[in-house]
């Protein structure tokens, strides 16, 4: 009779309630579903006398994909947003004059006065300054990693990681005839690593975002990086780290 360690083996696949998306240090509950796609150029060179190619030129590469987010009470991605204006500023962005005049303290109160100054050719010289503020848009936010993390009840699990993402859409609807409502995004990427599985029975850190270990939990943080500083840091290297000849 075969073991539950040779079944689990066998049964390494993985669904989507297995998965956790984390953005750098943060945990997304309200993704549903990711997509990613790779592409390259490549083109054919000819010769005199030969109507097949005789080699194909490597070019440029990109990588792109969306993400769907449930919406329940506020916009996808509202706390990396900074919706809250609360908590750390990494994904802020520098705002340029006249940015988010809506949060100046001189027209919060009367965003009609903004519109009429503007009409008027009023606006008080130095009134704004390039400071840093919570983005207003998705496609504000500055760029970040996301690692999917999948572990599923054999015990098993696997990583991968989307690197330097930078949003370029945001879209959504409701409708009376749906049950459930979402937002949409894509994305492009400067890099993404491979799905990497993580030796069975390798006791560690699930990685949640906390840096906190779970005891029994297979480690899903790749070289020792037993904190988020020290992920983020491996994650660098993937980035900085030329290839190896």
């Amino acid at each position: 009779m075969a073991d539950s360690t040779s079944n689990a083996v066998a049964y390494s696949s993985f669904s989507g309630i297995d998965i956790l998306a984390v953005i750098d240090d943060l945990p997304i509950a309200t993704l549903q579903g990711i997509s990613y796609s790779i592409t390259r150029e490549k083109a054919p060179i000819y010769t005199f006398g030969h109507a097949n190619p005789r080699s194909f030129s490597r070019g440029k590469r990109g990588l792109a994909g969306s993400m769907i987010f449930t919406l329940f009470d506020r916009s996808a991605l509202y706390q990396i947003m900074g919706g809250d204006r609360n908590g750390d500023q990494d994904h802020w962005y520098y705002a340029k004059e006249g940015d988010q005049y809506a949060l100046d303290s001189g027209y919060s109160a009367d965003p009609w006065k903004w519109a009429a100054d503007i009409a008027n050719d009023t606006i008080t010289p130095g009134r704004f300054t390039t400071t840093k503020r919570p983005a207003e848009y998705m496609d504000q936010i500055m760029p970040f990693n996301i690692t999917l993390i999948a572990q599923n009840e054999y015990g098993l699990a696997a990583w991968k990681a989307i690197l330097g993402v930078e949003i370029l859409n945001e879209g959504g609807g409701l409708s009376v005839d749906d049950i459930t409502n979402e937002e949409q995004s894509t994305y492009v990427a400067k890099q993404a690593t491979a799905w990497v599985p993580i030796e069975p029975g390798t006791e560690g850190s699930f990685y949640t975002g906390t840096g906190q270990p779970a005891p029994g939990v297979t480690s899903v943080q790749p070289a020792n990086a037993t904190t988020i500083a020290a992920y983020k840091t491996w994650l660098t290297g993937i980035e900085t780290t030329p290839a190896a000849p």
